[in-house]
């Protein structure tokens, strides 16, 4: 009978530290978050990012099966969503493929003008260049002649008159041939500064590419957010479709989740290869949740495992040398 208390106060003991031990873990617990600071730069309603902010709860509530996160305007945890150089650079960037969009259209609009013009001083050169040759051959004829009149003393008065008809002739085709020769250098101005300005637009447009590289570099490591304990910080990202994958990223890393392998999962490091609309889990975020969220239930079997999981991760990285 004396061993009864002592039993009873041990599997008391342990009940309390299970409990303990289970509150400790983020997901088995409901974590409930509000709205922090909104910077107003980000050009977003509050109302439309508390509505981004629940959707990115859903698959992880939707592959646990139950309640993880929920919405309470006095919770402790913040999503803030504060601005810095990386949101800037999204935002020249989105800047910049608005302008490589313009460019591509202005290049297309050159183009056809361009086409146009080399189209009509092609069809005009060829009809020049035989109008020419008729010239030239006619007006060679009428040299021929006459040289042969005055080879003969003269011309008579009837070979005269024909002479000087064909000699206005030619005087008013060379004057015309004169007029279409301005034709065609205007057309190849044309065409020379339709090239010129094409290679304005382009060289302008690489110009501010290499300025955005030279500021900003290239780089897509999952540092658009950060748990960071009593927040989510967001910092950066293109859309509400990037946003939502951001979101749901840092709700994993509130849950206890380290990143996984699979460069498609919303855990990966990297933002790489995640659906966005919807943000959808792969095996490998579905097999992280459950390793340490399979249950609520604190005296289950599947508990203690899970507590056993969780608990030997942390203890693994926190022994884990600097780097």
């Amino acid at each position: 009978m004396r061993f009864l208390v002592p039993i009873s106060i041990l599997l008391l003991a342990g009940g309390f530290a299970v409990f303990f031990l289970s509150s400790q873990v983020p997901c088995k617990r409901v974590i409930e978050y509000a709205l922090g600071d909104v910077d107003p730069r980000f050009g977003i309603a509050q109302g439309v990012l508390k509505g981004v902010v629940q959707d990115a709860e859903m698959p992880w509530e939707q592959a646990a099966g139950r309640e993880l996160f929920r919405f309470r305007p006095e919770a402790p945890l913040k999503v803030n969503f504060l601005f810095d150089e990386r949101q800037q650079a999204t935002l020249e960037y989105a800047a910049l493929e608005a302008k490589h969009s313009q460019t591509a259209q202005k290049q297309e609009a050159i183009g056809a003008a361009y086409d146009t013009l080399k189209q009509s001083f092609e069809t005009k050169r060829v009809a020049f260049e035989q109008k020419a040759a008729t010239y030239e051959a006619d007006l060679a004829a009428y040299e021929k002649a006459v040289q042969a009149a005055n080879n003969r003393g003269g011309a008579s008065s009837e070979e005269y008159a024909q002479l000087s008809r064909d000699r206005e002739t030619l005087q008013a085709r060379a004057k015309s041939l004169n007029a279409e020769q301005k034709e065609l250098n205007v057309l190849v101005d044309g065409i020379n500064a339709k090239a010129k300005e094409e290679g304005r637009v382009v060289a302008d447009l690489n110009h501010d590419i290499r300025a955005y590289q030279d500021r900003y570099g290239a780089g897509e490591e999952f540092d658009q957010g950060e748990y960071v304990g009593n927040a989510i910080n967001i910092y950066e990202f293109r859309n509400t479709d990037e946003l939502g994958l951001v979101l749901a990223h840092e709700f994993g890393h509130a849950l206890g989740l380290d990143h996984v392998e699979n460069p498609a999962s919303v855990m990966y490091y990297l933002m790489k290869d995640q659906s966005q609309h919807p943000v959808r889990l792969t095996n490998e975020d579905q097999a992280a949740l459950t390793a340490f969220c399979g249950t609520d239930q604190f005296f289950s079997f599947e508990n203690l495992r899970e507590l056993f999981r969780y608990y030997s991760s942390r203890a693994a990285f926190f022994g884990q040398a600097p780097t």
